[in-house]
């Protein structure tokens, strides 16, 4: 398996413990390891909010709102998450595709096949990127052509190679999404870790980073002055 497969996020979402334990350790020994649970399609939402799973194996007939439902509001918010669907239930597979779910796997489904589901998944780097909607489109951001983004009282603006856009995510979503992208310079201002090239001190002691390409100079907060620092070290 592919590095990129190794580090996907991935989310299971079944309310039957052993089945939840059978998939994890299946995953397990196809080297996936970064592995959360949810019993509860609710579970499920608030697990999206907090980790930005990569991949959902999800399941269909739970109590409560099911995995069909849960899909549809996930891929609302969550439009570049890979949905592979686990149920004993063939009938939901033509909704499930509708939904463009990467898989339909019928319990109790095979290693090999599991397998199967799995290389269907981008062997490859993938560019990572925001996805938003403006009126009745989706725009994506590649996170590379992010400058910087910034809060401003309830909404993030994200300042691009193109202009900006404002984002439904907030600053502490999208650091939890693309921690190897963004980095805090301030309560209210992540910067892309790439485009990050000096930092400098003004007469009056206070902090600001340049970054690539860009005129403007951002402040530093002294509470994450010593990141920055080090992010600037391990540069060189």
């Amino acid at each position: 398996m592919s590095k990129q497969l190794a580090t996907l996020k991935t989310l299971i979402v079944d309310d039957e413990p052993l089945a939840r334990a059978r998939l994890q350790r299946l995953l397990n020994e196809a080297g996936i390891t970064h592995i959360a649970e949810a019993e509860t399609a609710d579970q499920a939402l608030q697990a999206c909010a907090d980790n930005a799973p990569d991949v959902i194996f999800m399941d269909i007939e739970m109590p409560g709102t099911n995995g069909i439902t849960a899909t549809e509001q996930i891929r609302q918010h969550y439009p570049d998450t890979r949905v592979i669907f686990c149920t004993a239930y063939d009938e939901f597979a033509v909704k499930a595709f509708e939904l463009e779910a990467q898989d339909y796997l019928l319990k109790p489904f095979s290693r090999e096949r599991l397998q199967q589901a799995l290389e269907k998944l981008p062997t490859t780097d993938v560019t990572a990127s925001i996805t938003v909607r403006v009126g009745t489109d989706l725009v994506r951001i590649p996170v590379q052509d992010i400058h910087y983004c910034q809060a401003d009282h309830k909404y993030v603006t994200a300042y691009h190679r193109q202009g900006e856009i404002i984002l439904d995510d907030s600053l502490n979503q999208l650091q939890k999404r693309f921690p190897e992208h963004f980095l805090r310079i301030h309560r209210n201002c992540l910067i892309n870790k790439q485009r990050l090239c000096a930092l400098q001190q003004d007469g009056q002691g206070h902090y600001h980073v340049r970054l690539s390409d860009l005129d403007c100079a951002l402040p530093v907060s002294r509470r994450n002055l010593s990141t920055v620092r080090k992010t600037l070290k391990h540069a060189e």
